[in-house]
């Protein structure tokens, strides 16, 4: 799905940078010296979850926007956390109109 997603963004003008995990995304938000617009990232993620990553990030650039998506109904109890924190969702699976639209919408929010 990522290497759909990140096909999809690089076609629609968007430069893409893939992590498969916070400790890579990390690396390269650190690397790139945090110049980013948005951060599109899903809930699970195999060494710390998507929640995780947000915060790390909004720690070192408040101003920075994410956008968050899952479709794994065991990770609903993290929804309210999304909600009670501002950060958008996208629920998988979604449309490719749909992950255009919500990336826009959440670039263009900040």
């Amino acid at each position: 799905v990522r290497d759909l997603a990140a096909t999809i963004l690089r076609k629609n003008g968007y430069e893409v940078f893939e992590a498969p995990n916070v400790a890579e995304a990390m690396r390269i938000f650190e690397e790139e010296d945090g110049r980013f617009d948005l951060v599109f990232s899903d809930v699970v993620l195999p060494d710390k979850s998507g929640v995780q990553l947000a915060d790390e990030l909004l720690d070192r650039a408040p101003g920075l926007r994410m956008l968050m998506s899952s479709g794994h109904a065991s990770h609903r109890s993290q929804w309210e956390t999304i909600k009670n924190k501002g950060l958008p969702f996208l629920q998988k699976p979604y449309s490719l109109p749909g992950l255009l639209k919500m990336v826009r919408e959440t670039i263009r929010s900040g």
